[in-house]
């Protein structure tokens, strides 16, 4: 595997890093809806949005030691370019879908 793409898994759990330090930390309080987790239902009422927002920034902070852990054992595994881009095309895909629709039917779930 090149090292360019092991940066890009990385950058990867950088970003996601970030994004749940975000979500869990630094978000706005309810009902100042301008930084967090921003789906209709999460922003219908304060016990929404808190739970909504533990469960994204959670996700993401999953998803970003996923990357993490993933481009460090392809790398140590040697793999191909090929598979190696595969790989972190399918987690971004993942990624972005759990980021986005787990929190939403967590919330749903929980009837908030």
């Amino acid at each position: 595997m090149h090292p360019a793409l092991l940066g890009l898994f990385v950058l990867e759990a950088i970003l996601y890093g970030l994004i749940a330090y975000v979500l869990l930390r630094k978000r706005t309080p309810y009902p100042d809806t301008r930084i967090g987790y921003h789906v209709g239902m999460a922003m219908a009422s304060q016990a929404a949005w808190e739970y909504a927002n533990r469960a994204a920034g959670t996700v993401c902070g999953a998803m970003g030691a996923i990357f993490l852990v993933a481009g460090l054992l392809l790398w140590r595994l040697g793999v191909g370019l090929g598979l190696a881009i595969g790989a972190l095309f399918l987690l971004s895909l993942l990624g972005a879908a759990a980021g986005v629709f787990l929190p939403l039917g967590l919330l749903r779930r929980k009837g908030l």
